[in-house]
């Protein structure tokens, strides 16, 4: 919560268009209820650096999910 006492929070929406991460933003239960609302913003990531990977399956953890 914000000292206001609101409820913010962010998540990251990996989609292949602006257009798609915008309807998966929107069907969103918060969203769909009336109680939250959302701001896109486009993100840009770069593998630099040994960071990453960033494709679904490396950021998958052993034990969870994925490959042990």
């Amino acid at each position: 919560k914000t000292p206001a006492g609101d409820r913010v929070g962010i998540y990251l929406i990996h989609a292949e268009s602006r257009a798609a991460a915008e309807r998966i933003a929107a069907g969103d239960p918060f969203t769909v209820a009336g109680h939250a609302t959302f701001d896109l913003i486009d993100w840009e990531v770069h593998q630099i650096m040994g960071a990453g990977p960033f494709a679904g399956s490396g950021l998958r953890s052993p034990g969870i999910g994925g490959a042990h």
